[in-house]
């Protein structure tokens, strides 16, 4: 294209053509990036010697001209972002996804080509959105929400990459946020699920912690809290405000399945212990209620800041009479609750926006539905790689979507 016509115009205008491979491959129409970089070179050499100023600066104006002469597409060098007033570059489908980022979708969004596709057929995410009269196609909306979600840009950084003005953007954010909440909330908030009901699977779930070395029979996850900092809101900082973490935040908790999945109930206010914040949500007439069964009883493992129950089991007090066995029993235990550090820390690092504050601010937008649709995309992470670091530990498998949308 335009490199074609420069390199042609300076060797017209160069009486030293001691460049015979050169002009047999300008001859070409179409030539390799390899060969382009050499013909990038050789016009660096040249413009340095060029003596003609006035010449160069035609030909250059030229290939300006033969550049502007395509309007249906915008050519962006190096990856070079513009944004256009008739969003010429907008996402309309999986194919402009994949012209887009391509190979690096995996490290941009989290989840490849492919694994978007899946996404979109499986959660059933409509072909086209309105939001607040915004109008943007169903993999426009995921992917720039998994770009913002698994990045600390900015809307004014994405607003170049998909060719949208930052209050657009913005406005299909929080919608698809929303939408993804109100639809698929339940399995990440909820305790009547496949996971946490079924006999079955609390049965191997136990037999598997058991096989790993852990010492208390009949364990089928862990639980422990989380917090979040957001950025200082303006008013009622009080219930914000966190005096261990010396943060503004709101907190979580979680409970780590051997099986990789991941659930979250809340949110809490940022001065919440983790004990009251299980006794808010009444864990034990939970796990009573869907893990007790005439013969056997379930339980979950939590660290010394919970309320030992019936099922709810904290390891032995640190005191002056702990024997050396209750020890043990305790390092023992540590090792498999660890697991559910795992999980937090996975999802943060998965979607890094839930450890920036700054783009987490609690009276402007809904801080808490980011983190349990970062918990969502997390469990879909796993389940279309097959695997997690918690999935390894335990030898098990994870569930497919399919399995995981359904349960």
């Amino acid at each position: 294209m335009a490199i074609h016509l420069i390199s042609s115009e300076i060797l017209a205008s160069s009486a030293d053509h001691s460049f015979p491979e050169l002009l047999s491959l300008l001859a070409s129409s179409d030539s390799s990036s390899e060969e382009e970089d050499l013909l990038y070179v050789f016009l660096l050499k040249k413009a340095q010697i060029a003596s003609d100023e006035e010449r160069l600066m035609q030909v250059v104006f030229k290939a300006y001209m033969e550049i502007l002469s395509y309007p249906s597409s915008i050519l962006r060098p190096y990856q070079s972002h513009i944004r256009t007033e008739s969003g010429t570059n907008r996402i309309k489908s999986i194919n402009d996804l994949q012209s887009l980022f391509g190979l690096d979708s995996r490290r941009i969004l989290r989840f490849s080509i492919e694994h978007v596709e899946q996404i979109l057929h499986i959660l059933q995410i409509p072909a086209q959105f309105s939001f607040c009269g915004h109008i943007c196609s169903g993999v426009e909306a995921l992917s720039i929400s998994l770009h913002r979600m698994a990045s600390h840009v900015r809307f004014v950084d994405l607003s170049c990459v998909y060719d949208l003005l930052p209050s657009f953007i913005s406005q299909i954010f929080a919608g698809f946020m929303l939408w993804l909440f109100t639809n698929f909330g339940d399995l990440v908030r909820s305790f009547e699920n496949t996971w946490t009901t079924e006999r079955e699977w609390l049965e191997l779930f136990s037999n598997k912690l058991e096989e790993s070395g852990c010492p208390l029979p009949n364990t089928f996850g862990f639980i422990d809290g989380t917090h979040i900092e957001v950025c200082r809101p303006v008013r009622d900082q009080r219930s914000w405000y966190c005096g261990h973490h010396h943060a503004h935040c709101f907190k979580c908790l979680v409970i780590q399945l051997p099986n990789g999945i991941l659930l979250s109930f809340g949110p809490f206010n940022g001065s919440q212990h983790d004990s009251s914040q299980a006794e808010a949500i009444q864990i034990n007439e939970l796990l009573a209620s869907h893990c007790t069964f005439p013969d056997r009883s379930f339980v979950l493992y939590a660290d010394a800041g919970f309320a030992v129950g019936r099922n709810l089991i904290t390891p032995f007090r640190r005191t002056q009479n702990q024997t050396d066995q209750e020890a043990a029993w305790n390092t023992e235990m540590s090792r498999a609750r660890i697991s559910v550090e795992w999980g937090i820390g996975r999802c943060k690092n998965l979607f890094q926006m839930m450890t920036n504050k700054n783009n987490l601010k609690s009276l402007m937008s809904p801080v808490a539905v980011y983190w349990f649709n970062s918990i969502l995309f997390t469990n879909i992470h796993s389940c279309l790689n097959g695997r997690s670091q918690v999935s390894d530990f335990f030898d098990m498998s994870t569930p497919t979507l399919e399995e995981y949308i359904m349960a």
